[in-house]
């Protein structure tokens, strides 16, 4: 063999190993060039500045938010006169009904959110039972400074016990609710018996609301 032969052999060697390497080298170097080109897409996608539209879609929950919250509050103040007012029992006293002035028993036993049962008890040298259903006016509810009133009229039945005899009558009532706080309300009811006599009186009391 001579020497043209051997370095001819040397180069064929040579080139055949440097192909066997170069398909390795770039197995190795292409994960390393992806996870890379990874890292740097990652990173401008961090640091790129959000779109218009994007920015518009996040802000859109809040400032809907917002826009319920105000309608939430607009409606509470258009529904503020629809509010039931409590039910509650009381004391207090009546002038001219049953006597000259009475002690009065007081309460409101709602069926509805506008009708209620409202009995009330007149003791004094005569003794009377007052029963009227009235009707709340909610959409006549006024305010007084910080109280809001709330009317109401009905009719009902009066019973009267006297030294004379006893009787019945048809009972006309109308008056108003005062929420004074969450414990307590101002009533003022004027009561009218028509029918057998006629016995006109006005009662004030407080009441503790329980419901």
């Amino acid at each position: 063999m001579n020497i043209r032969e051997r370095l001819f052999g040397v180069a064929m060697f040579a080139l055949l190993a440097i192909g066997v390497q170069l398909p390795a080298k770039a197995q190795v170097s292409q994960p390393q060039l992806s996870e890379q080109q990874g890292r740097a897409a990652d990173l401008i996608l961090t640091e790129a500045p959000m779109a218009p539209a994007q920015a518009q879609l996040q802000a859109q929950p809040a400032q809907n938010m917002s826009e319920s919250e105000a309608e939430l509050a607009q409606a509470r103040r258009r529904g503020s006169g629809r509010v039931r007012s409590s039910d509650f029992i009381g004391v207090g006293a009546d002038i001219g009904y049953a006597d000259d002035v009475s002690l009065s028993v007081i309460s409101k036993f709602s069926l509805n959110d506008r009708i209620a049962l409202r009995p009330s008890v007149l003791i004094g040298d005569d003794f009377s039972i007052l029963v009227p259903v009235t009707y709340d006016f909610t959409q006549a509810n006024t305010e007084l400074g910080d109280f809001q009133i709330r009317p109401y009229a009905g009719v009902g039945a009066a019973y009267t016990d006297n030294d004379d005899d006893d009787d019945f009558n048809l009972l006309l009532a109308a008056g108003a609710d005062v929420p004074l706080s969450r414990q307590f309300t101002l009533n003022a009811q004027a009561n009218l018996g028509v029918l057998n006599d006629t016995n006109f009186g006005v009662t004030v009391g407080v009441g503790y609301n329980f419901r």
